[in-house]
């Protein structure tokens, strides 16, 4: 689960996109059991908005704070 949510952050930083699948797949290749459930994706959609939420809370903060 860690390495799946990493991975999508890592992609979110450097590509711009957010592409939950392609992570999984990719890591299906190398670790086949990888989240198998719903609750897995749901645990690492929740995490990447968690972080992706951040961003938009802080630059509401320096936009408030920077007219």
């Amino acid at each position: 689960m860690f390495c799946a949510i990493v991975t999508t952050i890592e992609r979110c930083k450097t590509e711009g996109v957010v592409d939950v699948f392609q992570v999984v797949k990719a890591l299906r290749v190398h670790k086949p059991g990888a989240l198998l459930t719903v609750a897995h994706y749901r645990l690492l959609f929740e995490a990447v908005l968690v972080y992706l939420d951040s961003f938009d809370t802080y630059s509401s903060f320096i936009s408030d704070k920077n007219p």
